[in-house]
């Protein structure tokens, strides 16, 4: 069904290179290592659709970037 735009450009593991984390339409979201181009991460909301960019922030006490989803349910 394609990719979500825009993507998120963040440097998610530090090594000074942002990294890309691109949400799709199949309720797959992914982090791209900036760098090599590969997926760091893939995580696959099964049965969900995503029709917004996820928000990235600091939403709990500790120092990692967090990010704040919306799934929609179904087709």
């Amino acid at each position: 069904k394609g990719i979500m735009v825009p993507p998120i450009i963040l440097d998610m593991d530090h090594d000074g290179i942002d990294d890309i984390l691109v949400s799709c339409f199949n309720g797959r979201l992914e982090l791209i290592n900036g760098q090599t181009m590969t997926p760091l991460w893939t995580r696959v909301f099964s049965g969900f659709e995503f029709y917004a960019s996820p928000a990235p922030g600091y939403f709990n006490s500790d120092s990692f970037v967090d990010f704040m989803i919306m799934l929609n349910h179904g087709k």
